[in-house]
């Protein structure tokens, strides 16, 4: 009877992840429904998943009874139970002890003193928010007695010259910017909020400074990709706004890969407004 109740709990809630629906509903509030109907969705298999296992081992333990001596009682073992839902954490994660001493070394009944014989431990996950930090390069100036020549170790190359940001804040605003689809005004809301006030306009020349090494490197994967022998390649249809005419156009974006065993495997995204041969 569980296992019919929560099957049939799960085909509900696919029902309504999965099928469709006539209700108008802005993106956002779809997302945050789809969201919660997939982490129920996972609860209850989770969930259905121990008690087949139970009942499992309940049927094992019977058959094994009734095979065995009529004097021998057999207790099916209890399979260790999962907690639904919960997540091992990642052991590459570095670690950091807290320690709670006790506040006495004397026992309270007694008054004798305490010793140590075992540990509990819990881990628990944390996050710390991405921090500013400022990099000063610091250059000594060395002057020449005799002939009084002054010189200074070369400062080492910066992806903006002369610029505010090091290449790592740079890549970092991008890949917000592109990936993350985080606009440039929640970014300096962000920075803000961090006590750095950084204006769009500027975000926006970052932007646009990085993007030109961003194009060296695409280039690089290219030649890289086309030293390979075997070239994969595929291309997926995109919709393209065409200015003035209200309409959109077919365009594609296509995907070139490097065969498997090569020393350093690329893949290359490129545009292309259509399926000519001459883009290939």
């Amino acid at each position: 009877e569980t296992i019919a109740r929560l099957e049939s709990t799960i085909a509900k809630l696919q029902r309504w992840r999965f099928g469709r629906r006539s209700e108008k509903l802005s993106p956002d509030q779809i997302s945050l429904w789809e969201e919660a109907l997939d982490t129920e969705i996972a609860a209850m298999e989770s969930l259905l998943e121990t008690v087949l296992e139970d009942s499992a081992a309940v049927t094992a333990g019977r058959a094994e009874g009734a095979a065995a001596d009529a004097q021998t009682v057999a207790v099916p073992a209890r399979p260790v139970r999962r907690h639904p839902g919960r997540m091992a954490i990642p052991a590459h994660l570095p670690r950091v002890e807290v320690r709670h001493d006790p506040k006495t070394c004397t026992c309270a009944q007694c008054g004798g003193p305490l010793e140590t014989v075992g540990e509990e431990i819990s881990e628990k996950l944390d996050y710390i928010p991405g921090r500013f930090q400022v990099i000063r390069h610091i250059r000594p100036k060395l002057a020449c007695r005799p002939c009084g020549t002054l010189e200074s170790p070369a400062l080492p190359a910066q992806v903006i010259d002369k610029g505010l940001p090091t290449a790592r804040l740079v890549a970092h605003v991008m890949t917000a910017k592109h990936v993350d689809h985080l606009p440039l005004y929640r970014q300096e809301t962000q920075y803000q909020r961090a006590g750095v006030p950084i204006s769009r306009a500027t975000l926006c020349s970052w932007l646009g400074q990085g993007e030109y090494w961003i194009s060296l490197l695409a280039e690089a994967c290219k030649r890289a990709l086309l030293e390979g022998k075997i070239l994969h390649a595929d291309e997926t249809p995109l919709p393209v706004l065409n200015p003035g005419s209200g309409k959109t156009d077919k365009a594609y974006l296509w995907v070139y890969r490097s065969q498997a065993d090569a020393p350093h495997p690329v893949v290359v995204f490129d545009y292309a407004p259509d399926r000519k041969g001459i883009h290939a």
